[in-house]
């Protein structure tokens, strides 16, 4: 398609897509710049660029500029405000954080990832009748792209013990999951990893271990980083499955490689991960993630004192 058409930006875009989900990162970035090379008001080409140095690279820092030009050129996009919003967060900076993600919100009041990341945020600083709220409507705006708030809603659960009450939410939204022989794909291996903690609350050991099999059978074929890459998600099955010190090995991994998209959530936010969290190990990763952020964020002000970013576009009221 590139060949055929070769100044059609959407077409670099997708092609970037295709090559960041085989984990080619570097690759990825220079298809989107020449994206925006045919088109340089492509807004989609900056908020992709900076979403694969997020998850892609662990650069936040080098994320937030670009992400900041395609609110400059897409003001009214939540999604991009949402994504601001997160990287913010996974900085350190709760209140650009949270203010970036109510934009996006007023920008989206039914834009799922906002929603979420929005959730994200307020369970983190214990606000938890406002996260349940956005995480039910993320939820109700795009049910087969909900595992992340399936999770939020599956520990409120667990700690009323109400354990039918999840099993239904995830029955309802991934019903492969819940077949003799389960079905794990790209849309639903998250939460199957999810659905196995609370099948081994209700003792069904045989079936959570089948959830938790196929699972990491399946992301053993993803790259770790990147658009699509399966994240922590072994780090997850393997302290699961009792393999403490594996998962431990695992998490190290992954944030030596780079990973810290969303990483509060995926770590000390993330009841998985409750048999690893007492850990002198999961303690010294997590001081180190913490170091790595307070480094970038530095960076990210380092930017905005010398005029190296775009202004924030202002809050648009509707």
């Amino acid at each position: 398609a590139v060949q055929l058409d070769p100044l059609s930006p959407i077409i670099h875009d997708n092609y970037a897509m295709t090559l960041s989900a085989g984990g080619r990162t570097e690759e990825a970035i220079e298809r989107l710049q020449k994206a925006i090379e045919v088109d340089p008001n492509f807004a989609a080409g900056y908020r992709n660029i900076g979403g694969l140095y997020s998850v892609g690279l662990g650069r936040l820092d080098e994320a937030v500029p670009w992400i900041l030009k395609a609110t400059e050129l897409d003001p009214t996009n939540p999604n991009a405000r949402a994504s601001l919003g997160r990287r913010y967060f996974d900085l350190g900076d709760e209140s650009a954080a949270t203010k970036h993600i109510e934009h996006g919100i007023l920008l989206g009041p039914n834009a799922p990832r906002a929603l979420f990341t929005a959730a994200v945020v307020n369970l983190h600083g214990g606000r938890n009748a406002e996260a349940e709220k956005l995480a039910e409507q993320s939820v109700a705006a795009a049910p087969l792209w909900s595992s992340g708030p399936l999770r939020i809603l599956r520990d409120f659960a667990l700690d009323s013990r109400n354990y039918r009450s999840a099993l239904t939410r995830y029955e309802d939204v991934f019903p492969d999951l819940f077949q003799p022989s389960p079905v794990i794909g790209l849309t639903n291996y998250h939460a199957a990893i999810d659905v196995s903690l609370v099948l081994k609350i209700l003792g069904r050991e045989e079936d959570a271990e089948r959830l938790l099999d196929k699972s990491l059978a399946h992301i053993e074929k993803m790259p770790r980083m990147g658009i699509y890459g399966y994240g922590l998600a072994d780090v997850e099955i393997l302290a699961l499955q009792g393999r403490d010190e594996e998962a431990l090995v695992a998490l190290r991994s992954g944030i030596d490689e780079g990973w810290r998209s969303n990483w509060r959530w995926l770590t000390v936010d993330n009841r998985n991960l409750d048999s690893i969290k007492d850990t002198p190990e999961f303690r010294a990763i997590i001081a180190d993630i913490e170091a790595d952020m307070a480094a970038q964020l530095e960076r990210v002000r380092e930017m905005e004192a010398n005029g190296e970013m775009e202004p924030i576009p202002e809050l648009v009221r509707q």
